[in-house]
């Protein structure tokens, strides 16, 4: 009696010593049929193992699905991928080979490539966008390496204060062009430490605005150390101006408790020079060329020589003992008027008195001609 197959149902195995004859070939042939037809599916064979299977060329699936896969594992020294439709890795990215044979990059380092997302002109070279988590921060390259940063272009720039605490960023300010900008119109460069910060140097010519628009708002400029604020270009004068008709003002400490220099606007105006409080203007060299010296006293501390092709005096002027007034001249002591040549007294009236304590000792006349000197 023949028996089935353990593996291949279909198979007939002849009962040794009981299998007649015609039977025993008719089981034969069946077997050998269960054979010739048996693909190892369910009841025709056992299923292949891996351990069984050694593909050494292109796997063909028909146009089948690969399905329940748990994943695919690439070999790291395959180098990128000639056949279209495909998908690979290369130098430990994931790449797709599209219909007309351009490798687009879906992975770069660690990171999808955002170029796979949408940003056009990013196929067919290095360029790359990744996030690094760490900085919070997007980067743009143009290497395959990630080493060298891209350029980009926009209109207005929103920059935002950075929060990194899952609220809604409220706080930016806007970098943009100047609406009268036409063309290329220069390049502002930020420099290093030492490096010109704003410059006009450029096709576009004209004046750098610094401007805030906050209420009184202040524009601090800060040096460093004992650093000082240049003005001017090394061959002409530097100049400070106002941008229209106010006065210019230089004080300290924001205005609190300091003094001013106030350049007046206008035709003939002014500048003043006012010290705070009890301060004085302490000028240790000055050349006065016009003007005048008014209500304060000029050496009444430390004086020295004074030279002037007039001097006015409205009450009188004081040398030691001697008071020069209006039509007098007095002295504390004895005065003296000595002179190498001659002394001239020259009396219009015609006559000269000599008083001792206000009375009249001597008076010498001239009249008619004729000189007269009466004594007391």
């Amino acid at each position: 009696m023949a028996t089935d197959g353990t593996n291949i149902v279909a198979l007939q195995k002849p009962g040794v010593g009981t299998t007649a004859g015609p039977q025993w070939a008719t089981d034969i042939n069946n077997s050998i049929d269960a054979v010739d037809g048996h693909d190892h599916s369910t009841n025709k064979g056992i299923r292949i193992t891996p351990a069984a299977v050694n593909i050494n060329d292109t796997l063909q699936f028909n146009q089948n699905s690969a399905s329940e896969l748990k994943n695919v594992i690439f070999d790291s020294s395959v180098t990128a991928s000639t056949t279209n439709y495909s998908v690979y890795q290369a130098s430990g990215n994931l790449y797709w080979r599209n219909g007309s044979g351009t490798a687009v990059q879906i992975t770069v380092g660690g990171t999808v490539n955002v170029a796979s997302g949408g940003i056009s002109g990013m196929t067919g070279n290095d360029a790359a966008v990744s996030y690094a988590d760490g900085s919070k921060s997007f980067n743009f390259f143009t290497d395959s390496a990630n080493q060298d940063y891209g350029k980009m272009a926009h209109a207005d720039l929103f920059l935002f204060k950075f929060t990194d605490d899952n609220t809604g960023d409220t706080d930016y300010v806007t970098i943009k062009a100047n609406a009268a900008v036409s063309g290329s119109s220069g390049t502002i460069f930020v420099p290093s430490e030492n490096g010109t910060f704003l410059t006009t140097a450029t096709s576009y010519a004209g004046a750098i605005s610094i401007a805030t628009s906050a209420s009184n708002g202040n524009i601090a400029l800060n040096t460093h150390g004992t650093g000082e604020i240049v003005i001017g270009s090394g061959s002409a004068s530097g100049k400070i101006t106002t941008n229209s008709t106010q006065d210019l003002v230089l004080d300290t400490n924001a205005g609190t408790n300091s003094g001013t220099i106030t350049i007046v606007d206008g035709t003939n105006g002014n500048i003043d020079l006012t010290p705070h409080g009890t301060g004085e203007v302490n000028i240790s060299k000055v050349d006065i060329n016009g003007g005048t010296i008014d209500a304060t006293t000029v050496g009444a501390s430390s004086h020295t020589t004074g030279k002037f092709t007039t001097c006015d005096a409205t009450t009188d002027f004081t040398i030691g003992g001697t008071v020069i007034t209006d039509g007098q001249i007095a002295d504390t002591g004895d005065f003296t008027i000595d002179a190498v040549t001659d002394i001239i007294l020259d009396a219009d009236g015609g006559d000269v008195y000599m008083k001792d304590a206000g009375t009249t000792f001597l008076t010498v006349s001239y009249a008619g001609g004729h000189t007269t000197i009466t004594g007391a």
